[in-house]
C-alpha cells in the first residue's frame, strides 16, 4: 500500500502538484484506493478530490519568492495553481453593478500555490475559462508561461 501510495503522489507531482505535507495528501490516496475498483483510476479519482480540495491547506511551495519571480521570464510547468481572486478590469465598476457586457473581457487573476501569490492577466480570450470563474478554482500550466513585470 505504500508503494501505491508514494506512485501516486509522483504520478500526481509530474502532473503538477505539490504538496506541503503529504499526510491530508495519503488519506485521500488510501481512501480513493480503497474505493476504486480499477487500480489505474486511483491518480485520476484523487486528482478528482484535491480539486475540491484549498491549495492553501496542502499546497507546497512551487512558485520562486516574489522578488525573484519579477526577475525571471518563465513559470515552468506543468504547475498547478488555484484561482485567489478574478476581475474583468475592461469594464467600469458600473458596468458590473449592471452586469453589462461587450463581449470581450480581460481578466485578472490573483493565483497561488498555497504560500506565494502572483497576478496574471488573460491578454486573449481562453475559451475554457467562463467569465464567472469561481475562486478555487485550479489551473494546471502544462507548458511554461511568460512573465512579465
Amino acid at each position: 500500500m505504500a508503494d501505491a501510495s508514494v506512485a501516486v503522489l509522483e504520478t500526481l507531482r509530474l502532473r503538477g502538484w505539490n504538496f506541503a505535507d503529504s499526510d491530508e495528501v495519503k488519506a485521500v490516496i488510501m481512501i480513493g484506493s480503497a474505493l476504486a475498483d480499477d487500480p489505474s483510476s486511483v491518480v485520476d479519482s484523487v486528482e478528482s478530490e484535491l480539486i475540491n480540495m484549498d491549495l492553501r491547506s496542502i499546497g507546497g511551495k512551487s512558485l520562486s519568492e516574489p522578488a525573484l519571480l519579477r526577475k525571471s521570464s518563465r513559470i515552468l510547468g506543468p504547475i498547478v495553481l488555484q484561482i485567489s481572486s478574478v476581475k474583468d478590469i475592461s469594464r467600469s465598476s458600473l458596468d458590473g453593478i449592471l452586469k453589462a457586457s461587450n463581449g470581450r473581457r480581460l481578466l485578472r487573476f490573483g493565483l497561488t500555490d498555497g504560500h506565494s501569490e502572483l497576478t496574471a492577466i488573460e491578454y486573449s480570450h481562453i475559451p475554457f475559462i467562463p467569465d464567472d470563474i469561481p475562486p478555487g478554482t485550479k489551473l494546471n500550466f502544462l507548458i511554461e508561461a511568460d512573465c512579465l513585470d
